[in-house]
């Protein structure tokens, strides 16, 4: 049901977590009537205490706002943001 729903939907974000490793990369998606494409993101799962493992989303440009399970606010190098970050910002 979820994957029927999803592909209705066709979300430009996909916001996760519980894996040991953190994910941000733009993902197509192909059916035979439409193709799309959404900005898969994971949270890592725990880590370290400067470890980012949570984050606050900007619903209008779905930024996110990276903190650290110490409470301090975490900056993500260039190379970790994704393609699809970029353009919803210029929507």
């Amino acid at each position: 049901m979820f994957h029927r729903g999803f592909l209705q939907v066709q979300p430009r974000l996909n916001l996760g977590g519980h894996y040991h490793r953190h994910i941000d990369e733009p993902v197509t998606y192909t059916t035979r009537e439409t193709e799309f494409q959404i900005r898969v993101m994971i949270l890592y799962e725990s880590g370290s205490a400067s470890g980012t493992s949570q984050a606050t989303l900007n619903m209008q440009t779905l930024e996110l706002e990276y903190i650290t399970r110490n409470a301090v606010r975490a900056q993500m190098n260039t190379s970790e943001q994704s393609p699809a970050r970029k353009d919803a910002a210029d929507e």
